[in-house]
């Protein structure tokens, strides 16, 4: 659905079934990527192919990547709740190579780019219900219109995708945005941070059978879900 909303051009769609095994046997991926790709994907194929010859953008190389060609990769799924985490292990497996993910699950669809920064996690969408969309799903899709992405060169586009989906992530917070990219950006790799955090303080008080420890990792929480909730409201100033 996401990638079909893109529309990207015909000469670059290849539409090739790739064999799971040979996906599983990639030597970037590790034992969790393995583990989770073998229990929880259930079909893989490349869907279209971006490179000078099928588009009009040229590639692009900086110290980190050579953006020679982006492939765009469909995957289904089985269980929605690991996304990000089957998204990072295929960016994995699919390395060096930037691709474009888009998973889909029972109706829903998450897309996700990938930017090898090791800092950061993969750049996913929450997942989009298609029998469901939202003013915000549709306003996201439209800005995801090839015609409005096309850039002189592969990595200006595939940044393009990023910022989309970060800024779209982020319009999921509040109703009117008002901040820069690079802002939004950046609140958004905070907020990520923060719900890293208060899931691990989730898994300590699970762990403990200490009243006054549970106490304390309690107030914790709740202290770092009022943080994330003014970092938040920074979206909309």
């Amino acid at each position: 659905m996401i990638i079909n909303s893109i529309n990207l051009p015909q000469e670059a769609f290849i539409n090739i079934e790739t064999c799971i095994n040979h996906v599983l046997e990639n030597p970037n991926l590790d034992k969790l990527g393995i583990n989770i790709l073998s229990n929880e994907l259930d079909s893989i194929s490349i869907a279209y192919t971006l490179n000078d010859d099928s588009t009009t953008m040229s590639s692009f190389q900086n110290d980190e990547q050579l953006y020679q060609e982006i492939p765009v990769i469909r995957a289904n799924i089985t269980n929605t709740e690991n996304g990000p985490a089957i998204a990072k292990a295929l960016f994995r497996a699919t390395a060096p190579s930037p691709v474009v993910i888009q998973l889909h699950c029972d109706g829903q669809y998450l897309l996700a780019v990938d930017f090898r920064n090791k800092s950061q996690d993969a750049n996913c969408t929450a997942w989009i219900n298609s029998d469901d969309i939202s003013s915000k799903d549709v306003q996201f899709l439209n800005s995801l219109h090839y015609d409005k992405l096309l850039s002189d060169n592969l990595f200006t586009f595939y940044q393009a995708i990023g910022t989309a989906i970060t800024r779209y992530n982020a319009s999921l917070l509040v109703d009117d945005l008002a901040t820069d990219d690079t802002r939004i950006a950046d609140i958004v790799t905070e907020l990520k941070l923060y719900d890293k955090e208060i899931d691990k303080l989730m898994r300590k008080i699970k762990k403990t059978s200490q009243f006054n420890l549970q106490v304390r990792l309690a107030k914790e929480i709740d202290n770092l879900k009022e943080k994330k909730e003014k970092l938040a409201l920074e979206l909309g100033t």
